[in-house]
This record gives C-alpha cells, sequence and structure tokens, in this order.
C-alpha cells in the first residue's frame, strides 16, 4: 500500500502535455531570421531553424512530434519556362500530433508549393510544417505583416509593384514569367494565413490590380480562396 501511494503521488507530480507544450513556448521566445530570399530580397526563418529549436525542447520534455497528410492536390498553372518545364502548383493539408504517451494534441496546417517539377508537394509539406509549429507555438521572428512603412502605410504581402518605365511597352501592366511567378506565390501565402473573410476578399482584392491582363489567374485564385472561406464559416 505504501509503495502504491508514492506512484500515486508520483503521477499527481508529472506535469500534463499542455504543461510540457507551455515550457516549451517558455523556452522558444524567438527565431532569428537566417534565411535569405535574393529574388524577392527579403529575410525569413528557415525550416532547419525553427526544427532545430523546437525539437531540443520536445526532447528535452519528452514530446513526440509528427504529421500526416490528410489531402494533396497538384495543378498545372498554365505557364512554361524559356526551356519549356510546366510550372506546377501543389498544397497540401495536414495533421499534425504532439504526444507525450499520455495525453495528444493535435492541430491541422496547409501548405503549399510551386515547382517546374516534383518538389512542389515537398515545397508544400515543408510550409505545412514549419509555419504550423510558429503559429501554434507563438513563435515570433520579428516582421509584423500589419506593420506600417514608417509613413502610415500598410506594407502588406500583396501590395502591387510599382508601375515600371513602359516606354516601347504597349502594355504596362506586362510581367515577366519570373513576375507572375513570385507575385503568385505571395498571393496564395496571403490567403492561406488570413483570419477573416474581410482579409480573403481584400487580398483577391488587390490580386485584381496585379492580374489585370490575366482573367485566368483571378478565376484560379477565387476558387483556391473559396475553400479558405467555407473553413472560416464552419
Amino acid at each position: 500500500m505504501v509503495n502504491k501511494k508514492k506512484e500515486d503521488t508520483q503521477d499527481l507530480q508529472d506535469p500534463t502535455l499542455h504543461e510540457k507544450v507551455l515550457a516549451v513556448m517558455d523556452s522558444v521566445q524567438y527565431i532569428q531570421k537566417k534565411g535569405h530570399n535574393k529574388n524577392q530580397d527579403y529575410k525569413f526563418a528557415r525550416e532547419a531553424d525553427v526544427k532545430e529549436a523546437l525539437r531540443n525542447q520536445f526532447v528535452k520534455h519528452g514530446i513526440v512530434f509528427n504529421c500526416e497528410i490528410t489531402k494533396s492536390k497538384t495543378e498545372d498553372l498554365g505557364l512554361k519556362t524559356n526551356g519549356g518545364k510546366v510550372m506546377l502548383f501543389s498544397e497540401v493539408d495536414m495533421t499534425c500530433t504532439l504526444s507525450d504517451g499520455k495525453d495528444t494534441i493535435k492541430f491541422g496546417s496547409t501548405g503549399s508549393g510551386t515547382d517546374m517539377g516534383d518538389k512542389g508537394i515537398y515545397k508544400a509539406m515543408t510550409g505545412a510544417i514549419k509555419y504550423g509549429l510558429m503559429n501554434n507555438f507563438l513563435i515570433p521572428t520579428g516582421t509584423d505583416p500589419e506593420a506600417d512603412d514608417g509613413e502610415g502605410n500598410k506594407t502588406n504581402a500583396t501590395r502591387p509593384p510599382k508601375k515600371k518605365n513602359t516606354q516601347g511597352n504597349p502594355n504596362p501592366n506586362a510581367m515577366t514569367e519570373k513576375e507572375l511567378m513570385t507575385w503568385w506565390k505571395t498571393i496564395t501565402a496571403a490567403l492561406r494565413t488570413a483570419t477573416t473573410i474581410k482579409q480573403i476578399e481584400e487580398t483577391l482584392e488587390q490580386a485584381q490590380g496585379i492580374y489585370t491582363d490575366y482573367p485566368d489567374k483571378i478565376e484560379k485564385l477565387r476558387t483556391y480562396a473559396q475553400g479558405f472561406k467555407d473553413k472560416l464559416k464552419k
């Protein structure tokens, strides 16, 4: 009987999974942006840095993490590179699980990726895991998408590009293939991270200004956005 009481007392002293998660959040308070996107000239938190920071704490507190793809799709964007390769857009929905052998916490995450080969799905998985962990553990990286530029102007991700010198170019809205892909990634990311239907509508409105001469792209974005609207309505 004495041994049983000691065991019961020990069980009561063991931290719950939620307490372990809080301990991880307390330890990982910030992740430095070590990555740099040369094409768009911005810094970002690398997937490896996010995983390294959280993995060490998961091991320390006895938490097992895994992810499972629940839904995936890949579609042709209707764009080709100069070499004739087709650009594909992939999207995945994942269910991630935290467990300490006693309790379980699950959360969902969505990611997307664009590639001319078979890497789009892996880019989507990487994004889903990285941002799923950062959002659920509330890990800041230093950049607020709602921040302004010091002059009261929003610096949100989907601000339309500045007009270029159009001398010799009859279409001032024409964009290169690289610009098309860059803005597609930015806009879809903004739709993916929107938390209200109003934000989705505002992003679509901005997209219309960017893709004025590409109605097929607008239609694809509307279809893509509708899925997120449906999720927010539930």
